[in-house]
């Protein structure tokens, strides 16, 4: 976008949001660099995050299975205990 340079006519406020006035022209506005970085830094963090709870969620489970198996082997022990005892009186 071109400013027309006119009387009455002011060009550093005629540029469209998003858009800066340099050298009579609309520039659009470049992306700082603390916004690149703190774009990166949360992506990071949400990575981050999301493994260590993919791990945990993945432990949970591990030892989840492992009490349920371990709650399965008790119980058929005690049924075969009770099977023998009641077999041998």
């Amino acid at each position: 976008m071109f400013c027309l340079n006119a009387p009455g006519n002011d060009c550093s406020s005629s540029c469209p949001i998003g858009y800066e006035h340099i050298l009579d022209t609309c520039m659009p506005i470049r992306p700082s660099m603390k916004t690149k970085s703190n774009s990166q830094i949360l992506q990071i963090i949400v990575g981050s995050s999301t493994s260590v709870g993919t791990i945990f969620v993945l432990l949970g489970t591990w030892h989840l299975y492992r009490h349920v198996k371990r709650r399965n082997n008790t119980k058929l022990k005690q049924k075969w205990r009770l099977t023998i005892a009641t077999t041998t009186v």
